[in-house]
């Protein structure tokens, strides 16, 4: 067995920029550093506000609280095990390939977001 570090080190690029903008971002918004109204994503305030920070945090930000924490934990699996395999063994010659598809999944899943927001109120 491996020590955390060497297995971290030993995820693909962009996989381990995925787990630790994850893990970094939702443990900020849960511990009320970065708050949770200024990261969601919300159709008004990226075109109202011009507010694009949203878009990006929309991605990473999970929330988390006592009843979503083990639901957390099977996500940051599936982004090390499965979205690390689909770097390396889809993706492992071509990077530039693989960011390009990061990001039209990104742009849909904001599009998505959008289109199909629930308002809070």
């Amino acid at each position: 067995m491996t020590d955390p570090g060497q297995w971290y080190s030993q995820l693909p690029r962009f996989t381990r920029y995925w787990l630790t903008c994850t893990v970094v971002l939702s443990l900020l918004t849960r511990f009320n550093i970065l708050p949770m109204h200024l990261v969601y994503l919300r159709r008004d305030a990226v075109f109202g506000d011009f507010q694009l920070w949203r878009c990006v945090t929309a991605l990473f930000v999970y929330p988390l609280t006592s009843s979503t924490g083990f639901h957390f934990l099977i996500n940051c699996y599936f982004i090390s095990r499965y979205i690390a395999q689909l770097e390396k063994e889809q993706f492992g010659r071509s990077p530039a390939d693989y960011l390009y598809m990061l990001l039209i999944v990104a742009f849909l899943a904001n599009v998505g977001g959008m289109l199909f927001s629930v308002s809070n109120s």
